[in-house]
């Protein structure tokens, strides 16, 4: 389908969108993207994984709605075209991985299992040709010890070449599968856990790689020259886009872009995974100290380590985000960085010495591996305008794939719908144990999605199992099809009942106040209000002046005043009466 300026010219509405990872499963976003901005101005674009890769190219495509430069979301629509042809191409190993991506491909690839046998065994012969001879040799020579030496070579007499031959294969090929696996786990750890850096493999490269097609597809899409597309230029336009990657050296999901400011980087080092007129920008523009202490700091990182610190948030390039997002696991390399332990103690000591401390390495991951469909972005206690989710999920046994692609996409329509869990077979240790990888990583998600006032606005984009996620390999046919799949998911979640969400939201939101309130009132008034009367606000932690204590005190006492004046002896007229279920709850946690 094609799409031209003026579909996009006169957006009458605003919303907010997340997108869930599954690396290939991308292919989905861009039409369901390009359908929704028709009608709507994104205003706030998030996502994990693949799901931040179209995010990133959607805030890119809303950066450019009105250039006349040939981006914006016409360049968008045009690439799942451009996937159909080269969306293996992208992933491209190292050339010491190469291997084991091989190998990978051959298991997710169509054809049947005894194909693919034969294919692994010959590529273990072609990859590691000597260790195949060796342990052939070895074989060849245990039979001799095991079986011709004791019998003074009756076996041999008897005709027993086949076995012999049998035998030394048998070892040939464990030899060459250890060497394989000794070699493969060596080399993706040495290229930073995993098989492709994002990079080009090879100087000069035929084929695209994926980041540095990314960052040139980013300054298309939005058109934008002079320096890659940055945060800073989606704010001047109004555009907040906010994806999720995982630090695992300190186990946390984290947002991007950051909103601290500890982490320094390696300029060669990110080299191996960004093009290099985006480190230079990022060393360029590093982020400016808010104290003199801080400024000292980075100042004597500088002087004595070769670490810069990460541009400010709004100079951060939109591709390191998205690119540090989709770093699957073993697949796709993930990205280092560093920052300062400030509880160890030669780190203490080198500040009180004026020296550099030492700056630790972290490992950031893949967003899906904390928050797949970071569903809680954007969200607040009254919506001003729809938060879209576009979810990824197999297709129900009862309700299998259908010739028409749009009925291979479902939201919930009526408010008892999309209330029930979604069911997981497991009949063996193999399901058992992705199974809990899968509740691991998605129970927050999934539980979320269930609520009301997030199962309405959420469209569910069903998949076979040969379709996304790590099948590199799609046929173009199958390509189109989700492409298509994905554009009907954009026009279902245009016919959202906005009225009767913000409804839902409305009786969602006052219940939840009324209860939490309530039992704040009953604390308070039991004797809080009498410790906090006579704490001294000026005492650690967390000092405040007493004209502030004076104000927050009054602000409370109001606040309960009007907590107490709801209560009402008819059950009928609580504000929780009648609420939409299952009940959400309200509750402090860190922003993730």
């Amino acid at each position: 389908m094609q799409y031209a300026p003026s579909d996009f010219a006169n957006p009458t509405k605003e919303c907010d969108v997340i997108m869930k990872g599954g690396i290939t499963s991308g292919v989905v976003y861009p039409l369901a993207i390009t359908e929704l901005a028709k009608d709507y101005r994104l205003r706030n674009i998030g996502g994990t994984s693949a799901g931040a890769i179209a995010a990133a190219l959607a805030a890119a495509a809303e950066y450019g709605r009105d250039n006349s430069r040939g981006g914006g979301f016409p360049k968008l629509a045009e690439l799942p075209g451009f996937l159909a042809q080269k969306l293996t191409s992208l992933f491209q190993p190292s050339p010491k991985t190469r291997p084991a991506f091989q190998i990978l491909l051959t298991w997710i690839s169509p054809g049947g299992k005894i194909k693919k046998t034969l294919l692994t065994l010959w590529n273990l012969i072609r990859f590691h040709p000597i260790a195949f001879v060796l342990g052939a040799l070895l074989g060849t020579g245990l039979f001799w010890l095991v079986a011709d030496f004791p019998s003074e070579g009756q076996l041999l007499k008897s005709r027993a070449m086949p076995l012999r031959v049998i035998f030394a294969l048998f070892w040939g090929f464990l030899v060459a599968l250890a060497v394989f696996a000794w070699r493969a786990v060596k080399a993706i750890q040495g290229n930073a856990f995993g098989m492709c850096s994002g990079m080009p493999a090879h100087e000069p490269s035929h084929d695209p790689a994926l980041t540095p097609w990314l960052a040139g597809l980013l300054n298309e899409t939005a058109g934008k020259t002079g320096g890659p597309l940055t945060f800073g230029d989606l704010k001047g336009r109004e555009i907040n886009l906010e994806v999720m990657t995982t630090n695992l050296t300190l186990g946390s999901p984290t947002r991007l872009p950051f909103s601290s400011r500890e982490y320094f980087f390696h300029p060669e080092e990110l080299r191996r995974f960004f093009p290099d007129d985006v480190v230079q920008w990022m060393e360029d523009h590093p982020f400016t100290p808010e104290n003199e202490r801080e400024r000292a700091d980075i100042q004597r990182i500088k002087d004595e380590t070769p670490y810069r610190p990460l541009p400010d948030p709004a100079d951060m390039p939109v591709v390191v985000a998205a690119r540090m997002s989709l770093s699957f696991p073993v697949l796709i390399s993930a990205i280092p960085l560093y920052a300062v332990d400030w509880s160890l103690k030669r780190n203490q000591e080198a500040r009180d010495a004026k020296r550099a401390p030492e700056l630790g390495l972290c490992w950031f991951s893949d967003g899906g591996i904390g928050s797949n469909f970071p569903v809680h972005f954007f969200d607040g206690l009254l919506p001003s305008r729809p938060t879209f989710g576009i979810n990824l999920r197999p297709f129900h046994p009862d309700h299998p794939k259908k010739p028409e692609e749009s009925e291979n996409v479902w939201r919930a329509r009526e408010a008892r719908q999309g209330v029930l869990p979604a069911w997981t077979a497991i009949d063996g240790l193999l399901p058992f144990v992705a199974a809990i990888i899968n509740t691991m990583q998605n129970w927050v998600d999934n539980t979320q999605m269930r609520l009301p006032g997030y199962r309405d606005r959420v469209v569910h984009v069903h998949l076979t199992p040969d379709e996304g996620g790590m099948n590199l390999t799609m046929p173009e046919d199958r390509i189109k099809a989700l492409t298509a799949r994905g554009q009907a998911a954009g026009r279902v979640l245009q016919t959202i009942d906005w009225d009767g969400h913000r409804w839902i939201r409305y009786l969602t939101a006052m219940s939840q106040l009324e209860g939490r309130l309530g039992r704040m009132e009953e604390i308070y008034s039991a004797g809080y209000d009498q410790f906090l009367i006579a704490r001294d606000p000026e005492k650690t932690p967390y000092d405040k002046s007493q004209r502030w204590k004076t104000r927050a005190l009054q602000a409370t006492a109001d606040l309960m005043s009007l907590v107490r004046s709801w209560r009402t002896p008819d059950p009928n007229l609580r504000l929780d009466h009648k609420s939409p279920k299952p009940e959400p709850e309200l509750r402090i946690s860190p922003r993730r």
